[in-house]
């Protein structure tokens, strides 16, 4: 895989550095990915003390589980419509990249789902204990593709011979 970059004349590149590249196709779909992950670590902690766990999953995880499927069936509308016009005006990239953005949305009203789930599961106290703390252990099954760390390149400065 080739990355182009554009750099600031006044920018110093030195051999053997990681510098971070934030990819041009980052999306706000990308960012909320970032935040939803975000957020989540916290609440899952929560949900494993017993009693705390079943508040947190009425007063916190409950509410956000509906806006994340409200944030993800609202995305999904306007995805599918920009991808439709971009098709039918025969901007194919552009489309293509909209039918990317509604898989995040697709992924998005599942994660919503999944957290509806957790909240049963955290109102019952000592059973995240069996079932979630195994589940958040082993890795997330179905992770936010955009919470990913931020990638890096390492810069290998050549002299032309």
């Amino acid at each position: 895989m080739s990355i182009a970059a554009t750099v600031n004349s006044n920018t110093q590149l030195q051999e053997g550095v990681e510098y971070k590249i934030k990819s041009s196709n980052d999306s706000i779909w990308m960012s909320l990915d970032r935040a939803y992950a975000a957020f989540e670590s916290p609440l899952d902690t929560l949900g494993y003390v017993p009693f705390v766990g079943t508040l947190s999953s009425v007063f916190l995880r409950a509410p956000y589980a509906q806006i994340q499927l409200t944030v993800g069936v609202v995305g999904l509308v306007v995805e599918s419509t920009i991808t439709g016009l971009c098709l039918a005006t025969l901007q194919i990239e552009a489309g293509k990249r909209h039918l990317g953005s509604m898989g995040h949305c697709i992924k998005h009203i599942i994660h919503s789902a999944l957290n509806d789930g957790r909240c049963f599961v955290e109102g019952v106290p000592f059973l995240p204990w069996i079932l979630c703390i195994p589940y958040d252990l082993a890795g997330k099954i179905l992770s936010y593709p955009g919470a990913l760390e931020d990638r890096k390149v390492t810069v290998v400065l050549k002299k032309n011979s």
